[in-house]
């Protein structure tokens, strides 16, 4: 059985992760996995800017070594902890916790200065990989189906 390294904090560096600028050998790839109960969030300011921090009960797994990490305020990516503070926000029974289960992947991004950003998503399962592939294997399809574009006036003459 893996040991489980306790922090307080739990981010992406925090579990030995240093992605350089690029992404290098961690684009596409799915980095961190993570499993959370939040009981609640607070706003902090980092080096990055104002962050949302979710709080209570966090997992994570390094996905690139396997290490296990338990810690009780975690910093996922902006647009996911955005998302998870509003459910928090919208609960009736402030006793509820919003629970999630999420992958992070490397992603590439032109409007980044380090150019890439994350992806966080539900984690995938063989079912919903293979959906994905027959989706893109459909459309493909569809793609080779199409007519062939009208030639331009100048291919024309050539």
């Amino acid at each position: 059985m893996n040991n489980i390294n306790s922090k307080k904090t739990l981010t992406l560096k925090s579990i030995g992760l240093d992605i350089p600028t690029g992404g290098g050998e961690y684009m596409n790839r799915v980095v961190a996995l993570v499993d959370c109960d939040v009981e609640g969030y607070f706003m902090k300011t980092t080096q990055y800017g104002e962050s949302v921090a979710l709080s209570g009960d966090v997992t994570m797994v390094n996905a690139v070594t396997g290490e296990i990490f338990q810690g009780i305020t975690v910093y996922l990516p902006d647009d996911f902890a955005s998302m998870v503070a509003n459910k928090l926000d919208k609960r009736e029974d402030q006793a509820t916790t919003v629970s999630f289960k999420a992958e992070i992947i490397v992603s590439a991004s032109e409007k980044s200065a380090r150019g890439y950003t994350f992806i966080t998503r539900p984690i995938s399962t063989v079912e919903m990989v293979n959906a994905r592939l027959a989706r893109a294997e459909n459309l493909l399809s569809t793609l080779k189906a199409l007519p062939a574009p009208a030639k331009t006036p100048k291919e024309k003459a050539a």
